[in-house]
């Protein structure tokens, strides 16, 4: 199954959920934009991201420790930010293209 890309967007400043969010995910399918924003490629749904960044205990929906969203993205997207932020959304591009 291929890639998707997700937004992670933690809505309180836990350090929980950055950590969880780094230990969930391979250093190469995850981008940290800042202090609560992360840009993570994974070939789940939305709900699984969520889950493992313990914004859900479970599939179901079980609220976890973490208060945040997660949003699916679609490809298009623009903006002002670092290089290397789109240097690291072409390569996941091409890693779920190639999957």
């Amino acid at each position: 199954m291929s890639k998707r890309l997700f937004a992670v967007v933690l809505t309180d400043e836990q350090r929980e959920g950055a950590a969880k969010i780094q230990a969930a995910f391979d250093p190469s399918d995850l981008y940290h934009l800042d202090a609560n924003t992360y840009v993570v490629a994974h070939a789940g749904l939305s709900r699984d991201v969520a889950q493992a960044a313990g914004i859900f205990k479970d599939l179901e929906g079980t609220p976890g420790e973490t208060a945040g969203v997660v949003f699916k993205l679609n490809g298009s997207y623009t903006g002002f930010s670092r290089q290397s932020l789109w240097e690291w959304l072409e390569e996941a591009e091409k890693s779920a293209r190639n999957a």
